[in-house]
């Protein structure tokens, strides 16, 4: 998942939560935010911070 503050569903992505919790936003109960790092990302075109949530390294 691309780091860049989007909400998303407590349901669907419980192993997420428990690691991120609802410090980047959400409502905490059904919703959590990503942290969003766009503005730190590298100048570079294409290059994004992202979240691993499959254990496995993004490809993009």
């Amino acid at each position: 998942m691309p780091a860049d503050g989007r909400e998303m569903s407590i349901a669907q992505n419980t192993a997420l939560f428990s690691i991120i919790g609802a410090r980047f936003g959400g409502d905490g109960r059904t919703s959590f935010a990503l942290p969003d790092m766009s503005d730190s990302a590298p100048v570079k075109a294409g290059m994004v911070w992202c979240i691993a949530v499959q254990g496995v390294f993004p490809n993009f």
